[in-house]
């Protein structure tokens, strides 16, 4: 990937906008707020051609398996339903390819989502990814999130958290830290 699309790298000053004398702001975070704002204002009717068109361009990036392009759609729709959906499939696609730290963050920044389902989904997969690396202790508070917060949510695979924290607590290992 290019240094200015690759994951955890710093912007450099071409990446920054002046907004005000003394205010800079990185581009994709101006085009992404500019962006919602510009959905908020949009009538009824065109909010539902132009979500269309958003989500036909989310399915395509999503079948491209393109990380790069994944978390640029991610960054430009971001507060778009199907930026929430793209930041998931951006998560798994981290997760398939071994880069944990940045599915992590993705996953951290999706328990936050509004949607209880897509929160759930994003707690059982971190907590997964954690159990599969070793990191029971962590895995143990999403779990209890599991059973708690989100106990009675059916996330997007179909399972109520409960569900999910009875079987993850079936590992005696991770008991222990319950």
């Amino acid at each position: 990937m290019e240094s200015t699309g690759e994951f955890g790298s710093a912007p450099n000053s071409s990446d920054m906008l002046r907004v005000e004398n003394q205010l800079q702001v990185h581009r994709k975070r101006w085009l992404s707020v500019q962006m919602a704002q510009f959905l908020s204002k949009v009538e009824a009717a065109e909010k539902v051609s132009i979500d269309r068109m958003i989500r036909t361009h989310m399915e395509t990036i999503v079948k491209s398996n393109s990380l790069s392009k994944l978390k640029q759609f991610v960054e430009h729709f971001e507060s778009h339903a199907a930026g929430i959906e793209a930041r998931l499939q951006l998560a798994r696609l981290l997760l398939e390819r071994g880069h944990l730290l940045n599915a992590e963050l993705e996953l951290i920044e999706l328990e936050r989502c509004e949607d209880s389902a897509t929160a759930a989904t994003a707690t059982m997969m971190l907590a997964r990814m954690l159990v599969d690396n070793a990191k029971l202790e962590e895995a143990a508070m999403c779990v209890q999130r599991l059973a708690g917060q989100w106990s009675n949510v059916v996330n997007l695979d179909g399972q109520t958290g409960q569900q999910i924290a009875a079987t993850m607590l079936e590992d005696e290992t991770l008991r222990k830290w319950i």
